[in-house]
């Protein structure tokens, strides 16, 4: 699990990397056109929109894979035992909770929306709605790797087997 978590992991790191680097070449080159050629590109703003969506899902799988979610640090470091053991639980069954819901309701809207095209490209726009789930299966499998983490050592202190 945890080579394939890993390559996960990269993956999406790889994705977010060709996106950040498509979305400067896109806006340079759409400043540089309006500004200096007095041309807009029509499609420009709108596949500059869509690459932050794919960025901010794609980068929030990587935030629960990295660890780097929002968390109460203070609190958790006091916590010893079983009461850290409950809450870390807690924490990431809420998160998977959270990732169900966006694998769900994703794959519904992507399903939904999948005869709709982009207004400047006539590309589909279930292409944009896709992120949704992608990102939702991808904190499912971070954090399904973390609930082993968590699991796997508790239950051998107890001595289980």
């Amino acid at each position: 699990m945890n080579q394939f978590r890993h390559w996960l992991f990269n993956v999406g790191k790889a994705i977010i990397v060709i996106q950040v680097i498509a979305l400067a070449i896109i806006v340079t080159m759409t400043v540089i056109a309006r500004y200096v050629l007095n041309f807009t590109f029509p499609w420009s703003e709108e596949i500059a929109r869509y690459l932050l969506i794919w960025i901010g899902l794609v980068g929030a799988a990587l935030g629960v894979a990295a660890k780097s979610h929002l968390g109460f640090e203070y609190i958790y470091t006091r916590l010893t035992g079983l009461w850290r053991l409950a809450v870390q639980l807690a924490i990431n069954l809420s998160i998977s909770v959270f990732a169900l819901g966006m694998l769900a309701y994703g794959l519904k809207i992507a399903y939904f929306f999948r005869e709709d095209t982009m207004e400047s490209l006539r590309i589909g726009m279930y292409w944009v709605y896709s992120a949704m789930p992608v990102s939702g299966l991808m904190i499912l499998v971070f954090n399904a790797a973390e609930l082993l983490d968590i699991i796997g050592p508790a239950r051998h202190s107890r001595g289980d087997r």
